[in-house]
């Protein structure tokens, strides 16, 4: 078993099933396998790991559900001298070639992928949550990708906080399949005992959380597009901290913020398109949207 795993999002081979979002997306089914337990519509490798002794994805519960009675817990693990991470996705997945076969029907194209998680890395890990979509060409007898979006977080999250990850479109086609992965380590080296939670995955097509807000707060930055600073006009004080990731979903910048207009530097930033999130109380999605940065 090879243990590089991220290599997985790589290689998505698809076999339509009849699902047409995404399924069990707050995890509160599951399906009992022998001596372990599936999230239903989900494929994990607990059937290979079981015989080992080793369960990498389980049902969370009590506090470690965001919502309802369970979540979904991925935990990284040793097995047959090598380390597996909790790793689940919408196909099954292939143990000779590393594929992930399958994948569920899906035609719309939203705007972004989000959801509720906890994350305890160990050793400076890495967790991934990552969305591809595509669509059969009947031209060219291929599968092509339409767009994917990718979540990456390295830090420890003690309490349920929510993610919100934009998607990149490579074309204009609509989409006829997607398949989500989710892992608990990182694919190049992963480190036993980093354990993701997840919870109420959804798609999302407006930014998050806009209709919660006063008017002045949302279009809360300018200018832009922004050079070597923005400004953030926090006047109501509803954010309280911001979030900027690159196209790739991978967090540059995070800082606090407080009531009124906060400068912010932007001079370690190479040009490019970022996205922005701006968070509330408990974590909750204020507002989100696009930061083009040009020096």
């Amino acid at each position: 078993m090879k243990t590089v795993w991220l290599f997985l999002l790589l290689l998505i081979c698809f076999e339509f099933t009849y699902a047409q979002d995404i399924p069990n997306p707050g995890f509160e089914n599951w399906v009992q396998y022998g001596g372990y337990k599936d999230p239903e519509g989900w494929f994990t490798i607990n059937s290979l790991t079981v015989l080992g002794g080793l369960v990498t994805v389980t049902q969370a519960t009590g506090a470690d559900a965001h919502s309802g009675q369970y979540a979904m817990r991925l935990r990284s693990g040793s097995i047959f001298g090598q380390v597996a991470p909790g790793i689940a996705a919408t196909g099954s997945i292939n143990p000779t070639t590393q594929d992930i076969d399958g994948g569920v029907p899906y035609t719309q194209r939203p705007l972004g992928f989000s959801g509720w998680y906890k994350y305890e890395p160990q050793a400076g890990d890495t967790a991934t949550i990552a969305v591809n979509f595509t669509r059969w060409n009947p031209a060219t007898q291929q599968t092509e990708d339409v767009g994917e979006c990718f979540f990456f977080e390295t830090q420890t999250v003690g309490t349920y906080t929510q993610f919100w990850a934009p998607v990149t479109y490579f074309s204009e086609e609509q989409p006829d399949t997607m398949v989500i992965v989710i892992l608990s380590s990182s694919g190049e080296a992963p480190v036993a005992n980093s354990t993701l939670y997840v919870d109420d995955l959804a798609f999302n097509f407006e930014p998050l959380g806009l209709g919660n807000l006063p008017q002045a707060v949302l279009t809360p930055v300018y200018p832009l597009p922004a050079a070597g600073s923005c400004n953030i006009n926090n006047a109501y004080g509803a954010a309280t901290a911001m979030q900027i990731a690159n196209q790739n979903g991978q967090e540059v910048l995070r800082l606090p913020l407080a009531p009124g207009i906060n400068r912010i530097d932007l001079e370690t930033l190479p040009s490019g398109l970022y996205y922005y999130r701006l968070t509330g109380a408990n974590n909750q999605g204020a507002a989100v949207g696009k930061l083009p940065v040009i020096h």
